[in-house]
């Protein structure tokens, strides 16, 4: 090998060399916990838990209620307790399951305060100062839809033996009766009217709170869970519930 071809090569590595160094003294490598992240707006992450990108803590006086009706063993309150929200928990147990310890945004069990329906009062998640979780053992029809807190949505899950299709013997339910059950009518059918009608009731007495200094009514969303059968979707309380506001409905 030439040695002035050697030396030649030599000092062009070191060059290239140097200027890495240069490079990675002015742009440090970031690892991959300090690498910048694409960080939403708060709109869409404000209640999501730190898992699923959240990493925004909300003050314990700010967070939203949800409320489960006919929850059984309150699995789909705890999933939304996850998303940072208080909430609030209904059932008579009539179904005999034993409704499940809610767990915070961080993964940690939190407590759940059983309350009779008497005890549900439009402040009791005023003035929190930790994730608060009540379940109201009792009816639906023993709360009063005025003494309610102001929730940011709900969902009602009532006993569906009356509307699936194997009940068409048990508990007669017509079309020309839109669906409606009647003096003759068993009682679970009966219960599952009043159930339904006192739903609608907290519904319709939501939308009708203001915010202070006469802003807009408060948003407020519910879901209703049944069987897809015409003896549901047939109902008259269902039909309302799909039809829109503008309509007349509750939908």
């Amino acid at each position: 090998c030439n040695p002035a071809q050697e030396n030649s090569h030599n000092a062009e590595r070191k060059v290239t060399l140097r200027s890495r160094t240069n490079k990675a003294r002015r742009y440090p490598a970031r690892s991959r916990n300090t690498r910048r992240k694409c960080i939403p707006t708060p709109s869409s992450f404000h209640h999501r838990p730190p898992s699923e990108g959240g990493n925004k803590r909300i003050p314990y006086t700010d967070r939203l209620i949800f409320a489960e009706f006919g929850c059984g063993s309150r699995r789909y309150a705890n999933q939304v307790a996850l998303f940072q929200y208080h909430t609030l928990s209904v059932d008579n147990g009539s179904r005999g399951l034993k409704p499940e310890k809610p767990v915070t945004c961080e993964g940690m069990e939190a407590s759940c305060k059983h309350i009779t329906p008497a005890d549900v009062r439009p402040d009791m998640f005023r003035r929190a100062t930790q994730p608060l979780h009540f379940h109201v053992e009792g009816d639906i029809n023993e709360l009063r839809p005025e003494m309610l807190p102001d929730l940011a949505a709900a969902h009602f899950s009532p006993d569906c033996c009356s509307t699936t299709k194997m009940a068409v013997n048990s508990h007669p339910r017509w079309p020309e009766d839109l669906y409606l059950a009647k003096k003759d009518s068993s009682r679970k059918a009966k219960e599952w009217d009043g159930d339904v009608g006192h739903f609608r009731d907290i519904v319709r007495e939501q939308r009708r709170r203001r915010l202070p200094a006469g802003a807009p009514p408060r948003p407020f969303g519910f879901t209703f869970e049944q069987p897809t059968t015409q003896r549901a979707r047939g109902h008259a309380s269902i039909r309302l519930m799909e039809t829109p506001t503008r309509q007349g409905g509750d939908g």
